[in-house]
């Protein structure tokens, strides 16, 4: 199985979102799947122009990388997209990609996949983020199979994810 992952996180994987996605992966890798992870730092996927082109060419005109990780995306078998709580919503960053995904959601283009989500927080309030996020994954074609949240705090090195989350993510399935 082959998992891709997407961090919209400036942080990366060594940021709190990462550091909950990192144990997701852990226990995905001792199952024996292959993972990747794309993090999404604010310049490689640009914003959505409106302009029509995914749906009349098939394409996105823009050149970044976002049609590198849609190709990435349809080889997977499992998407799990990460996001810290960015006052009360999913990042920039992945939003940005989100909106991106226009010609994906009206093709259903992730049938026969499996998505989940990952979302940290400095205090909470996580949930309607994960809601979100298997929204998108369900009308992508994909079939959201679980989540996982923490309210972590602060970023930095010292920043442990909590045990709970921890063995809920390992045990992600």
């Amino acid at each position: 199985m082959k998992i891709l992952s997407i961090i919209g996180s400036p942080h990366g994987e060594r940021g709190n979102t990462g550091k909950l996605l990192g144990e997701v992966l852990k226990g995905a890798e001792s199952e024996g799947a292959a993972c990747e992870t794309i993090v999404l730092r604010g310049d490689s996927v640009k914003p959505c122009l409106g302009c029509d082109q995914c749906h009349k060419k098939g394409r996105c005109s823009q050149k970044d990388e976002f049609e590198s990780i849609m190709e990435k995306m349809m080889a997977a078998d499992g998407i799990i997209l990460a996001t810290p709580n960015y006052i009360f919503n999913v990042s920039g960053q992945l939003k940005m990609f989100i909106d991106r995904c226009s010609s994906l959601i009206h093709c259903m283009a992730l049938e026969g996949k499996y998505g989940a989500c990952v979302v940290t927080s400095g205090g909470g309030d996580e949930w309607p983020i994960v809601q979100y996020l298997n929204h998108f994954i369900m009308v992508s074609g994909a079939v959201p199979v679980d989540a996982v949240w923490a309210a972590m705090g602060p970023t930095g090195p010292d920043t442990q994810v909590p045990e709970k989350s921890r063995e809920q993510a390992f045990s992600l399935k």
